[in-house]
């Protein structure tokens, strides 16, 4: 028996992207005026003890840069990181250009 073979990509340095099916899940997101200024609320699914990073860029063409965020409304950008917990996550990240795109990524390390 063969083992299943998934769409990958490698950038020749450290990144291996591994595509899997049926792994997706959406992000709903708002804007969102706070007491720290405009921000973007993403909200997400996660999974028990998953890593889980935010990433944004300014087009299509850009590459994604791993950008800072805060956990509460109000708080500072200070994590890069957010462990979930099996339900709804919440991050915000202010919005530094009026345009682009936000992604959260699940982390894979090997253990």
């Amino acid at each position: 028996m063969s083992l299943t073979r998934y769409t990958n990509t490698f950038d020749g340095v450290n990144r291996l992207q591994v595509q899997i099916p049926g792994l997706g899940y959406s992000i709903i997101t708002s804007t969102v005026q706070t007491g720290a200024g405009p921000r973007l609320q993403m909200r997400f699914p996660t999974l028990r003890n998953g890593i889980y990073e935010v990433r944004f860029r300014e087009s299509v063409g850009s590459p994604w840069t791993l950008i800072r965020f805060a956990t509460t409304a109000d708080g500072g950008n200070v994590n890069d990181i957010f462990i979930g917990n099996g339900s709804v996550g919440t991050v915000w990240v202010d919005r530094a250009t009026p345009t682009g795109f936000y992604a959260v990524t699940l982390k894979a390390e090997p253990r």
